[in-house]
């Protein structure tokens, strides 16, 4: 009979999203909460713009160093969600940018994350030093 069927679906699908909430949750918890941490994150940032002769003010770097934060601080921002309150202007008062300019860049931030692979090399740099001197 249908019924059965239908009870059936909706069970899985109940259980299923269960699944998924717990997924996301785990997938949203920042990984660094303490904001006093951006300071010396963007140190460790300077010294690698140093090491590859970049230049500090170049947006597109700049933006390599933002998306790092982010995916330690508010990943679920990446993902389209709210920023955990305080990072966007703790990073916007230590690159020296309004906070807007923070909100309005995440898309092509991920963008060039997920399309140009120096990009991602480079934040993937940035976080692993972040994750290795943080233990994260």
């Amino acid at each position: 009979m249908e019924i059965y069927s239908k009870v059936k679906e909706l069970r899985d699908l109940i259980k299923n999203s269960e699944e998924v909430s717990k997924e996301i949750e785990r997938l949203r918890a920042p990984l660094l909460t303490d904001l006093c941490h951006i300071g010396t994150i963007y140190s460790f940032y300077l010294e690698l713009l140093h090491r590859r002769g970049w230049s500090r003010s170049n947006v597109y770097h700049r933006g390599k160093f933002i998306f790092a934060i982010l995916y330690f601080y508010s990943p679920i921002t990446l993902a389209g969600g709210s920023t955990e309150k305080g990072v966007r202007d703790e990073i916007a008062r230590i690159v020296g940018v309004v906070p807007t300019t923070i909100s309005t860049n995440i898309s092509e931030m991920g963008f060039s994350y997920a399309y140009y692979s120096d990009f991602r090399a480079d934040v993937d740099s940035i976080c692993s030093e972040v994750a290795k001197r943080f233990k994260v």
